[in-house]
């Protein structure tokens, strides 16, 4: 392998994310000779050994994502630019609202560097209305303004958040790119039969956004008339608004909607194995990691025809698309799939879809393109 003796530094709020969606983009950027830092508040002891072994230097970062303090925001600043001066890189890869403006800010004035950011969804800040959230957008808005001034390529995983973006006047039109959500590693992530009995499962953080209740009621619903359904919750706790306390989940969820909660799994693919039909009724996403590794498995999906979920549906050939909140219509269309033969085409055409659009080999391929690396 060719060494170039050049860094880039890769800067998120979630060190675990760097595992689950950078890291075949990282071993790509690392075969062209590029050393790989990592920069994020925390990583478990798997991810990290992971990463490890692969030759990617982890770099705590001080940076609380769901935090509003402006205090713990300028901290987060010159944690950053302290490890910017320390690596130069000669690229920043940034990902993820808050480490996206922490890198902004942390490298002005820094021209050399080349400064790439992905706006993975619109997340909570653009879903509140208050008086508060309102002023914080605004602040907000303004460092993205300041943050994209420079910015080399923004990319984007769905039309939609481009074009509210664009709304915003942040940045001009050119810098704006789509690509296909993060990509699935169709080598991880391998068709297999489907389970005879329609067994469905949905997989996420615990929180109300996430459509975790619609879930719930749906399956309430299609139980009464389809005793031997199965539905299947994997997930995990994470602070927010909207959560879902685990506990509520593990005591009454059984018994109250026929759901089993399985807890967090660091095995998808096995997870996918267990179901025939794959559910996520999120209210918006990027475009969701869960259910690309679905499709590639060969699930059919249902899940809510809003901004980043849409993409991965066409609709009455690899799933159906139901209305964000609405468990009743998402109870009819896992109804629908309660029928073996149309469960076995339709995943079929998931796996189909996902080769052909979501194949991780040609989304990184796509963002490559862009990052200035040769």
């Amino acid at each position: 392998m060719k060494q170039n003796n050049q860094n880039i530094l890769f800067v998120s709020g979630s060190g675990d994310t760097f595992v689950w969606f950078r890291l075949d983009l990282m071993k790509e950027i690392q075969s062209l000779g590029f050393n790989i830092y990592a920069a994020a508040p925390s990583i478990s002891e798997d991810n990290l050994e992971t990463l490890t072994k692969q030759n990617i230097n982890f770099l705590p970062l001080n940076l609380n994502r769901k935090s509003l303090n402006p205090i713990n925001f300028i901290f987060s600043i010159l944690s950053l630019r302290k490890i910017i001066k320390s690596i130069k890189p000669s690229h920043i890869f940034s990902y993820m609202h808050k480490s996206i403006l922490a890198t902004g800010i942390s490298s002005l004035f820094l021209p050399n560097i080349k400064k790439f950011y992905m706006v993975t969804g619109l997340g909570h800040l653009f879903e509140r209305n208050n008086f508060l959230m309102n002023l914080t957008q605004k602040l907000t808005m303004n460092l993205f303004r300041i943050t994209f001034s420079d910015a080399r390529k923004i990319f984007f995983q769905n039309p939609d958040d481009l074009k509210h973006f664009l709304s915003l006047r942040l940045f001009k039109k050119e810098k704006g790119i789509i690509v296909n959500g993060s990509g699935v590693n169709l080598e991880t992530f391998r068709y297999s039969k489907l389970p005879p009995e329609p067994v469905f499962m949905t997989m996420g953080r615990l929180l109300e956004s996430k459509g975790l209740r619609e879930f719930a009621n749906a399956a309430k619903i299609v139980k009464a008339s389809n005793p031997s359904a199965k539905f299947l919750l994997f997930g995990y706790p994470d602070s927010h608004e909207d959560s879902i306390k685990e506990s509520e989940i593990k005591k009454t969820w059984k018994e109250k909607y026929g759901v089993e909660f399985l807890g967090f799994t660091s095995d998808p693919a096995s997870a996918y194995m267990q179901c025939s039909v794959f559910v996520l009724l999120s209210y918006r996403e990027g475009i969701p990691r869960s259910s690309l590794e679905a499709m590639a498995m060969g699930r059919p999906i249902i899940t809510t025809s809003v901004p980043g979920c849409k993409e991965t549906v066409i609709e009455n050939q690899n799933g159906f698309l139901v209305r964000a909140k609405d468990h009743e219509q998402a109870a009819q269309a896992m109804i629908k799939l309660c029928d073996r033969d149309l469960r076995e085409k339709m995943g079929l055409q998931s796996f189909n879809l996902v080769k052909e659009k979501f194949d991780v080999k040609k989304v990184n391929s796509s963002i490559l393109e862009y990052l200035e690396l040769y």
